[in-house]
């Protein structure tokens, strides 16, 4: 089974969700293999949409329109 977790929470690691969550993935353990991937939101550096339509001409990526 596979499994994605968004960590939402400025704390990261000792976020008090991610604690419960990980009890959480450790029951299911029990019943099934798991592949877990864990995603803390912090630290992805998501950016605003400009609005500036460049990602349609660069493969789905903002920035400049290449040349």
């Amino acid at each position: 089974m596979k499994i994605l977790v968004f960590n939402g929470s400025p704390k990261g690691e000792k976020s008090d969700t991610l604690c419960i969550t990980r009890a959480f993935l450790a029951g299911m353990a029990e019943t099934a293999k798991q592949e877990v991937k864990v995603i803390t939101a912090v630290e992805q550096h998501v950016g605003y949409c400009r609005g500036c339509f460049a990602c349609m001409h660069n493969g789905g990526r903002c920035g400049p329109i290449p040349t």
